[in-house]
């Protein structure tokens, strides 16, 4: 259950934090998911704030660099799984309109082969998945954060409109 929550907690925080972004989103074949690339810089090793404390630049310039590096791991399992379903003989919007139908309950019109497709591309989505998070949880701890601290941070900031502010024009100097 945590490392759902810590998924759903990282994928929506990489969202939200490059939503507030200056840098250019762009529309790849995964529509609806923004381009997440950023400059890299060097993270200090430093504990972020627990509870309501104060976020510093040091805070939020570790915070950048971490977000850095996980959005290039979210990119490459990203690309990955477009690979798995163009392996299958599918195009993404296929494999997002039928995965659609099912959500919704309609699935019951689709034909045994799509079914199979569908079930076999999910199951080694799920594999990137995991992996991509195992990834993600090595990188953050490798960057001198916690977990814990990473995800208090990312709320953090994501509750704050000036801490997003302050991070973006940190990124923004980067560029």
């Amino acid at each position: 259950m945590q490392k759902v929550l810590f998924t759903a907690l990282v994928l929506t925080g990489l969202f939200l934090i490059s939503s507030c972004q200056s840098g250019t989103e762009q529309t790849t074949e995964s529509e609806g998911i923004a381009d997440q690339s950023a400059p890299q810089q060097q993270a200090p090793q430093m504990a972020p704030p627990q509870g309501a404390a104060e976020v510093t630049d040091d805070d939020l310039r570790a915070f950048a660099e971490i977000d850095s590096e996980l959005r290039d791991i979210q990119m490459q399992a990203r690309e990955d799984m477009i690979s798995v379903i163009e392996e299958q003989g599918m195009t993404l919007e296929q494999y997002q309109q039928i995965s659609q139908m099912q959500q919704q309950g309609m699935g019951e019109g689709m034909s045994e082969e799509d079914a199979r497709t569908i079930t076999m591309i999910n199951d080694e989505m799920g594999e990137i998945q995991m992996e991509m998070q195992n990834i993600m949880e090595n990188k953050i701890a490798e960057m001198g954060m916690s977990m814990e601290q990473y995800q208090q941070l990312a709320m953090t900031i994501q509750q704050n409109p000036e801490y997003q502010q302050r991070l973006q024009a940190m990124q923004e100097e980067d560029l």
